[in-house]
């Protein structure tokens, strides 16, 4: 080392300005190792003094901002850097490049220069030679933690996460206590959703920095935000909990205050990230740092409050909005926002007619309809539409008074907080931190415009607003999404108690509503005055149902003109005003189907008077249905159960289109299931029992069906008769299933031909046949 070397720290070490600690501290070693203080004081002195300076981070940057003069290159190296730096401050980055670029031609080894190149092509947003130009630098130095560190940040401004992540984990590997390289591979892993591997990341940091140090803090907030990405709730809250302890031990107003406002940054990312739950629960854990804060509190989708109830300073800075370009603001008429109650009440009213006098459609019902009003839940209905209506009308007559006594008309506005939608009667807030998309529809008619409908999505809630201006339009849902850029920068920054316009209308708003302003009193009178009227109209709207109901069940049951409409009519109103008629039509009707009846029997039969017995009690009772119960016992195990339930389904249905056919038209026959009744039938009823069996004989084994046929009536049995029919089986060593079910199925036709001969039905039977389609199987059960 010669005495007239530069005295320049750089110079003395042998590096270049952009030798990070590690070749610095070996160059410091290679050095003393040369020139021992035993030998060399002199020399040693000015290496010590160098190494002392550049080691130490904060002595390095003020020696270089006091250095500037890049004493330890040549003269041109030094004056190339020194011009490329004063172009790059005055905006000309292209010179200063194309300098950098010709000055490496000449000095190729000079590394600075290559920095300064990077650089400035990455101000330039060149990143991808600013990559090529690392890449070089890379080569001649691969343990280059800035290196590595640059060219990661390069990748993620091209968006090349993978190629950023392996960039800066080699980065972090070479300096593993720099924080912004460790910030910047955060970054990375955060959007490349490693939360798992970043919060192992910060678990090590935490361990090595104390929470009381300001990288601790940094620390502490970032695994806060992590955990909350990764929904580990509990986690995030125990975090939360132990930093809010640690500040609050401290005692210190303006501490708590820098923590609250620092957990702002990862309550700002949940709020974009669509997790408002874990940023409310955040912003309250600052609400306990900061007390009296402006902005820290939970922020709900939506909130509502009395609009008298707001602070007068609010109610008057909702009166003073005005459409303009900072906050665009609509207003609408007076009767805009209430005239939707009119309406409502019109539509109540013409929907409590419509009931009043509207009759359902119920299946399976029988007897003569009932308008829905005289129901009990029709009465339940009109009684909640006469309260619908009077409290409508309570609610506009109330909303008039309101809007004479208030400052605020209707209108829409953008707070630096909230979207606020005001009228006389009450003010809606919308959190913009929770706003989380919006959309907008022109609408036209005929091809000429209308107007825009704009929708604002906060979660569950959406604000719908019309707006007749699509230059208007556009521009509100601009500056709503500017402010909610803008509303989330200052929240991430600790900056948003400062903005402008925040005092008149504060977070308070949104807690809890307070007690309505009109007395308990006034609520008891008001709400009294709306249940008399609604009783009132409900009584009258009932005396109007009732007397429309006779008239409604005469006039269905001469529609339908039978006997049973003419008894259910008399059943249910045997003093109406149309009893007279209604009993004279009846008689006329049942004498005129019982001689019917009587001439379609065949007397000749056995059980003639039987079935003229039954359908005589059919004929005075008016039954809905007959139920008809069928007993199967087998002894052929092979038998299957839906040859049984084909017979079920088949004796029923034949049976009433039997009676049908003899002038028993309001009679429906059901099979049914169960255990049968004991002891007299309340009702007519037909039990059917039939038992299969096998027979052997000396030639061949038969097919044996007993079947068994009871008519019950009101008072008793009325008739009893068995029949038995028999069917050879084939000759095979087994029977299958299909041929049982033939066999089966003519035996069930015998015994039809039996039973309607036997109860004197066969004519009705044979006209009945010869007006249906015959088909297969056993629909048709009695075919010769």
């Amino acid at each position: 080392m010669s005495e007239n070397a530069p005295s320049n720290h750089y110079a003395t070490l042998g590096v270049e300005r952009t030798a990070d600690a590690r070749a610095i501290k070996k160059a410091y070693f290679a050095l003393i190792r040369q020139y021992s203080p035993e030998t060399h004081p002199d020399e040693f002195k000015k290496i010590r003094a160098a190494y002392e300076v550049l080691s130490d981070p904060a002595a390095r940057d003020r020696y270089d901002e006091e250095a500037k003069g890049f004493g330890e290159y040549e003269n041109e190296v030094a004056q190339a850097l020194t011009t490329a730096d004063e172009l790059a401050l005055a905006g000309q980055e292209e010179a200063a490049q194309s300098l950098l670029v010709d000055t490496i031609n000449r000095h190729p080894d000079v590394v600075l220069l290559r920095e300064k190149l990077a650089a400035s092509y990455s101000r330039c947003k060149l990143h991808n030679q600013a990559i090529f130009v690392l890449d070089g630098l890379l080569q001649k130095a691969p343990d280059n933690a800035r290196y590595h560190g640059l060219r990661g940040l390069a990748s993620i401004a091209l968006g090349q996460w993978p190629e950023a992540e392996r960039s800066l984990w080699r980065a972090r590997e070479l300096a593993p206590e720099d924080e912004g390289i460790e910030s910047a591979l955060l970054n990375v892993l955060s959007r490349q959703r490693k939360l798992q591997v970043a919060l192992k990341i910060l678990d090590e940091t935490a361990a090595r920095l104390p929470l009381s140090s300001r990288g601790g803090l940094g620390v502490a907030l970032r695994r806060i935000q992590i955990l909350f990405e990764c929904d580990e709730d509990v986690a995030g809250e125990d975090a939360i909990a132990e930093l809010v302890e640690a500040t609050q031990q401290h005692n210190d107003p303006d501490l708590s205050r820098q923590v609250a406002a620092e957990l702002g940054g990862p309550a700002a990312v949940l709020f974009n990230a669509m997790k408002p739950n874990a940023a409310n629960r955040i912003m309250e854990y600052c609400r306990k740092l900061w007390p009296d804060s402006r902005v820290y509190r939970n922020y709900p989708a939506k909130a509502e409050r009395v609009t008298l109830d707001l602070p007068m300073d609010a109610q008057r800075w909702l009166a003073r909005r005005e459409c303009d370009p900072e906050s665009p603001t609509l207003r609408y008429p007076l009767w805009s926002r209430p005239l939707w109650i009119p309406v409502a009440i019109v539509g109540a009213l013409l929907s409590a007619v419509a009931l009043l006098y509207s009759v359902p459609w119920i299946p399976g019902r029988v007897g003569p309809w009932r308008p829905f009003a005289f129901s009990i839940g029709g009465a339940v209905v009109i009684m909640g539409i006469s309260v619908t209506i009077c409290a409508l009308a309570a609610h506009f007559i109330r909303a008039m008074i309101l809007a004479k006594r208030t400052l605020v008309q209707n209108l829409m506005t953008v707070h630096p907080l909230y979207v606020i939608r005001a009228s006389p009667l009450k003010t809606e807030f919308y959190p913009i931190l929770r706003l989380q998309r919006t959309d907008g529809v022109h609408h036209s008619q005929n091809g000429t415009y209308t107007h825009t409908v704009i929708n604002l999505y906060f979660e569950t809630e959406r604000l719908s607003l019309s707006v007749n201006n699509p230059n208007l339009a556009q521009g509100l849902l601009d500056h709503v999404v500017t402010m909610k850029v803008r509303a989330l920068e200052l929240l991430a920054g600790g900056y948003l108690e400062a903005e402008h316009e925040v005092d008149p209308v504060p977070p308070s708003l949104l807690e809890p509503p307070s007690p309505v302003r009109s007395t308990a009193q006034e609520r008891r009178r008001r709400w009294g005055t709306v249940a008399a009227v609604a009783v009132a109209l409900w009584g009258g709207a009932m005396l109007l149902s009732y007397h429309y109901s006779d008239e409604l069940e005469f006039r269905q049951a001469f529609h339908q003109n039978t006997p049973a409409s003419y008894a259910a009519y008399l059943q249910n109103r045997p003093n109406g005003r149309f009893a007279v008629d209604a009993k004279r039509e009846l008689d006329r009707q049942v004498a005129n189907n019982q001689k019917r009846f009587e001439i379609a029997v065949d007397h000749r039969a056995k059980g003639a008077q039987a079935t003229l017995a039954f359908g005589n009690e059919l004929l005075q009772s008016t039954p809905t249905k007959i139920p008809v119960s069928i007993v199967f016992k087998s002894e052929v195990t092979t038998l299957s159960e839906t040859l049984y339930s084909d017979i079920a389904e088949s004796f029923p249905s034949s049976l009433e289109k039997t009676l049908r056919q003899v002038n028993l038209p309001n009679t429906s026959v059901v099979g049914t299931s169960g255990a049968r009744e004991t002891g007299p039938r309340s009702s007519p009823q037909v039990e059917l029992d039939c038992t299969v069996s096998k027979v052997e004989t000396a030639d061949v084994t038969n097919l044996k069906a007993v079947w068994t046929v009871r008519l019950w009536g009101g008072k008793g049995e009325i008739y009893t008769f068995t029949t038995t029919t028999i069917a050879p089986l084939p000759d095979k060593g087994g029977v299958l299933p299909d041929e049982y079910k033939s066999l089966l199925a003519t035996q069930y036709r015998e015994f039809a031909h039996l039973f309607y001969t036997e109860m004197g039905l066969a004519p009705a039977v044979e006209v009945w046949l010869s007006q249906v389609q015959r088909s297969a199987g056993l629909v048709s059960p009695y075919d010769k």
